[in-house]
C-alpha cells in the first residue's frame, strides 16, 4: 500500500488558497522519491508505447498496473482529496 505524509489542516488551508489564485498547489515531499520514480517511469513507457501519438489515461483500469492506481486506492490521499474540497467548497464531498 502506498504511504503519503499525512498532510496538517494548514497545509489544506495553503493548498486551497494557491488553486484559488494561481490555479494549481504543489505538496513537497508528499510521495516518496521511490514511489516518483515509479510514477516518471511508468509514463516514459506509456510515451515510448505511443510514439508521436497523443494519448490519455482514463480511469483506474488504464492505468492498473502503475502507481496512479496505488495512489488512487489509498486511504490517506483520498482523505486529503475529501479535505482540500471540504476546505474549498465548504460542504462535505458526495460519496
Amino acid at each position: 500500500m502506498l504511504d503519503i505524509t499525512p498532510v496538517d489542516a494548514s497545509s489544506v488551508e495553503r493548498i486551497v488558497n494557491e488553486m484559488n489564485s494561481a490555479g494549481y498547489a504543489s505538496l513537497d515531499d508528499l510521495i516518496s522519491p521511490e514511489y516518483l520514480k515509479r510514477a516518471r517511469e511508468y509514463v516514459s513507457q506509456q510515451v515510448q508505447n505511443q510514439g508521436t501519438e497523443y494519448f490519455a489515461l482514463h480511469g483506474l483500469h488504464a492505468m492498473s498496473d502503475s502507481f496512479f492506481a496505488d495512489l488512487a486506492a489509498s486511504p490517506a490521499f483520498q482523505e486529503l482529496l475529501k479535505d482540500v474540497y471540504r476546505h474549498g467548497v465548504g460542504e462535505e464531498p458526495s460519496p
